[in-house]
């Protein structure tokens, strides 16, 4: 078992190759403090690893807390490893967590610590995308040397840039404490009332109160996550985080984009190709399109989303069945060019063995909303060959109608649309 805790991503980056690696499952400390879960059984070859930021040059609060309260039982002594992300120093966070767990009777075996993008931005700029892209790219080494040694079942300190203890222990009693206060924070005009920052708050310190988001606690986490995930960069702590810019792990996405009662939607990754190519190589399921994707298109399709969502904060998610955890295709917003103007456009692909059960509906469906709600589009399009009547059913269960007809690709193509309802009754 793995547990980790991540705000932007780094942590759960490094507890997803290191499952790769061990075969074990991944487990949020946030999930399990939200749901109580602190008991856990470990099977007879299965480790225990850690993975957690620096903060203050110790352990994040809801790490430490979650630490005092795990209970483990297992059939044998795992192999026990911790490995913290840093910015600067690691500080002393593989000594505090090995204490919570010498306490437990699982003493740690192994430390580690791998240097990534210091998301403290109050005091670190990561507006140069370049510079944070080769922190992650020298990251990677740090990571397959641990990949190494966890395989192993190495032992011993291999953490780097640590500092003495006693400095460590003043820092985190004293700093943390204050930067912790949530009275730090404001939230710019810019904010659109979307509340992802309270539902994704690990310790629940902010809720909405008149479309903007308040902190109700004294102190937080200080994760910064909602600083760093608001879509329109509203939340801001002090004076320097504005110019310092916000920052998430490109490589794997921690947050669902939306859920639904049987999906969720998230970003498309690289490793999506396999399954994407089910459905966007399939020539039935392509014979609206000019010809199948070859696998080198189904790469250049997955690159043009990853730029999209940089680009526009949108663009074609994975769409996954959450009984299986199955991948089922692709949905969601692009920026199209429609006759002599471009505009947002809802599209999907299913995979054929997955069609016919309304999975496309349900994705369309969450996605319109989302681009009314939370993108704030005041009208939103689909289209797509006359021959197509499939998805022009879908459009037409969203409530879209008939906007006008144009040709692409020496064909007819139908375009249909509905406006966003908050702007229809504002008039």
């Amino acid at each position: 078992m793995i547990f980790y805790f991540s705000a932007t991503g780094n942590c759960k980056y490094v507890a997803t190759q290191i499952a790769k690696v061990t075969n074990d499952n991944i487990m949020s400390v946030v999930d399990c403090v939200k749901s109580n879960h602190y008991t856990f059984h470990m099977s007879k070859n299965e480790g225990i690893g850690i993975v957690s930021p620096t903060y203050a040059l110790g352990l994040p609060i809801i790490v430490a807390e979650f630490l005092k309260k795990l209970k483990i039982s297992a059939d044998r002594k795992p192999y026990v490893y911790f490995v913290a992300t840093y910015g600067t120093t690691p500080g002393q966070t593989g000594f505090f967590a090995d204490e919570y767990m010498r306490e437990k009777g699982f003493p740690i075996d192994a430390k580690f610590s791998v240097k990534m993008p210091d998301t403290w931005t109050p005091v670190f700029d990561l507006s140069n995308k370049e510079k944070v892209n080769r922190i992650n790219y020298r990251a990677e080494s740090q990571i397959d040397f641990l990949l190494a040694q966890i395989k192993s079942t190495a032992c011993g300190d291999f953490m780097t840039h640590k500092v003495p203890r006693l400095a460590a222990k003043v820092c985190y009693k004293i700093g943390y404490e204050s930067i912790r206060k949530t009275k730090h924070f404001n939230v710019e005009d810019t904010c659109i009332g979307c509340g992802l920052c309270e539902k994704k708050c690990p310790v629940n310190a902010i809720k909405m109160s008149h479309g903007k988001p308040v902190w109700i606690k004294e102190q937080c986490v200080m994760c910064l996550g909602c600083l760093h995930r608001c879509p329109k960069f509203a939340i801001q702590y002090g004076k320097n985080t504005k110019k310092h810019g916000q920052y998430t792990n490109d490589t794997v996405k921690i947050n669902k984009i939306m859920e639904t009662e049987r999906l969720y939607l998230r970003e498309l990754r690289m490793e999506d190709k396999k399954e994407l190519m089910k459905v966007l190589s399939n020539s039935e399921s392509m014979q609206f399109y000019p010809h199948p994707f070859s696998e080198e298109e189904v790469e250049k399709w997955i690159e043009w989303n990853l730029d999209n969502y940089k680009k526009y904060k949108h663009g074609l998610w994975a769409v996954i069945a959450k009984e299986g955890d199955v991948f089922v295709g692709d949905c969601g917003i692009t920026m199209q060019n429609i006759g002599d103007k471009t505009v947002p456009e809802i599209g999907f692909h299913i995979i054929m063995e997955y069609c016919k059960q309304g999975f496309a509906t349900e994705a369309a469906y969450a996605c319109m909303e989302y681009a009314f709600n939370v993108l704030q589009y005041p009208e939103v399009f689909s289209y797509t060959t006359i021959r197509n009547i499939p998805s022009q059913k879908v459009a037409e269960k969203l409530g879209m109608r008939i906007y006008k007809y144009f040709e692409k690709n020496g064909e007819r193509q139908i375009v249909q649309t509905i406006m966003n309802p908050k702007l229809v009754e504002k008039e």
